[in-house]
């Protein structure tokens, strides 16, 4: 009796060793970066729900100095606005999303290897550099509605609002393209947000593309809204397909993406930013909102992303040119909101705390959503492709 009670102490001293070992080289690796930590096996939502992701684009480089990073003196266009977080300022261009900064997630240390529109681009898109003996990688939409959607044969996997089509850095790239978007806004379904034709869903599943037309029709009737619910959102195409992308949500799309273009303001970048903001400010504050009032937001990760941000000084033109570093906002399912993560200079021009790449964002995304992001896909030619580099870090202070 007393040499197996001898047996089971040793035992437990054994386990308690290797937990205290792991447990000093998760704290090591904490320590070495506050903000940060290595890449885990995301923990499964609680809710037991399936998690969904809209993500707003704003391509030409949106500028943080007049949206989310504002900044005084001589390199500001507008002034500065409290939100509902203390110590959280925004610029007054967006006093609607100032009202929800508690849902949000501010990254201010962003970023981007590359420099040029295309380039920075296809790094923001896919966390990966192009060129040749690359794969030709998946965008974050298409790794998401492999992801997200897979078992959910009758419902379309990704829906991109007014966005590319077979550019680098945009789609299914080597997934294939049952993982790329539908299009809505190009081709047949221009001129306005109209359901695509049937065909239009031939192109992801030939012999199912009745059912996920039928599955999202009612969503595409946003006349149902009502009138005051559509102005709040706006009245103009961004405004409208952010109602467009709520209804969607609520039909069970895993991924939805609108577009927001206009943003490489060189010149007149105070009025340029002003009516862009006019677009963005109500179109995504009501989206947030009416995500949370329904307890969508739980489970909907909202997602605002642009390829680099502008020069703090303003050129000849009273524009700002490119690149600089920038800022990126989540909101929603998995994230930590109400905080601004991450520091730049008072010029604007240097992260200071925070620095934050595409890849360690899209790792981000991918925990908050419950996706591995070690995970790996297979190319037609046998490469096992991992969604982000090993050795990603994660932004652990954006993550509940």
């Amino acid at each position: 009796m007393f040499m197996s009670q001898l047996k089971k102490a040793a035992a437990v001293l054994m386990a308690v060793a290797v937990c205290g070992l792991a447990v000093g080289a998760i704290t090591q690796q904490e320590n070495a970066d506050a903000n940060q930590k290595i890449v885990v096996v995301p923990k499964n939502n609680e809710a037991g729900k399936a998690r969904q992701c809209v993500i707003l684009w704003m391509s030409g480089g949106a500028s943080q100095i007049d949206t989310f990073d504002p900044k005084s003196g001589d390199i500001a266009l507008f002034k500065t606005i409290d939100t509902s977080v203390k110590g959280v300022q925004f610029a007054e261009t967006l006093p609607l999303l100032a009202q929800q900064a508690h849902h949000m997630a501010i990254l201010r240390g962003m970023k981007n290897p590359k420099g040029d529109h295309g380039g920075a681009t296809i790094w923001m898109r896919t966390g990966n550099d192009s060129g040749k003996g690359k794969p030709n990688y998946p965008d974050l939409g298409s790794v998401l509605a492999k992801e997200l959607g897979d078992g959910k044969p009758n419902l379309p996997r990704f829906v991109s609002i007014d966005g590319a089509d077979n550019r680098t850095g945009y789609g299914p790239g080597f997934l294939g393209a049952k993982y790329g978007p539908l299009l809505v806004g190009r081709g047949k379904s221009a001129p306005g947000l109209q359901l695509p034709e049937l065909d239009i869903f031939a192109k992801l599943d030939k012999d199912n593309a009745a059912a996920l037309r039928q599955s999202v029709a009612k969503a595409f009737d946003i006349d149902d809204e009502g009138a005051a619910v559509r102005d709040a959102y706006g009245n103009n195409r961004f405004g409208q397909s952010c109602l467009l992308a709520r209804r969607l949500i609520e039909a069970g799309v895993p991924v939805v993406e609108l577009t927001l273009g206009g943003w490489d303001n060189h010149g007149n970048a105070a009025q340029a930013i002003k009516g862009n903001c006019e677009k963005l400010d109500p179109g995504m504050a009501n989206l947030i909102k009416d995500l949370a009032q329904r307890k969508l937001l739980d489970n909907t990760l909202v997602v605002w992303m642009t390829e680099f941000g502008r020069t703090p000084k303003i050129n000849k033109q009273k524009g700002r040119d490119d690149p600089n570093v920038f800022s990126v906002v989540l909101a929603g399912a998995g994230i930590k909101g109400g905080q601004a993560i991450g520091r730049t200079s008072v010029d604007g021009t240097q992260v200071e705390e925070g620095l934050t790449t595409p890849a360690q964002l899209l790792a981000t995304i991918y925990q908050s959503l419950g996706v591995d992001p070690a995970r790996k896909n297979r190319t037609a030619d046998g490469q096992d492709i991992p969604l982000v580099e090993p050795g990603t870090t994660l932004v652990s202070a954006a993550l509940r």
